[in-house]
């Protein structure tokens, strides 16, 4: 024996599960299809993992992602060039705008808003519940 000691301490929280909310979903396809854009309601497979999934646990979350070019992988050069781009450029000004228009209709439509919020929450007692068995 070395007569050492170890200790393992975690260093990062755990990554929840993302909690999907299709009338959120909806939301944003709508207005993000009246901007112009080529909006695939079939989500990617992307890899990776995202702690979106930790907020969508506690607030009704959308997580969606706009072209910037064709297959593109995060943490990538060819990534950053295309983030760095005049069409990456648009896509953070068609981000914004798209956001402030989503939180608009929600400002105007409240039983949109209402509709979005029981979703969420019978999805979370859903979950809950499936976790418990």
């Amino acid at each position: 024996m070395s007569g050492a000691d170890l200790e393992i301490t975690e260093f990062q929280n755990a990554i929840d599960e993302l909690l999907p909310n299709d009338p959120f979903n909806e939301l944003f396809y709508d207005i993000f299809t009246e901007l112009g854009h080529d909006v695939q309601k079939t989500p990617s497979q992307a890899a990776g993992s995202t702690d979106t999934g930790n907020v969508s646990q506690v607030l009704p979350t959308i997580h969606p992602h706009i072209k910037i070019g064709d297959n593109l992988v995060g943490h990538t050069r060819e990534f950053a060039e295309a983030a760095s781009s005049p069409k990456g450029d648009q896509a953070v000004i068609d981000g914004g705008v798209g956001l402030a228009l989503i939180g608009l209709e929600l400002f105007l439509d409240r039983e949109r808003l209402v509709n979005i919020k029981q979703t969420f929450e019978l999805s979370r007692s859903k979950q809950r519940e499936a976790l418990s068995i």
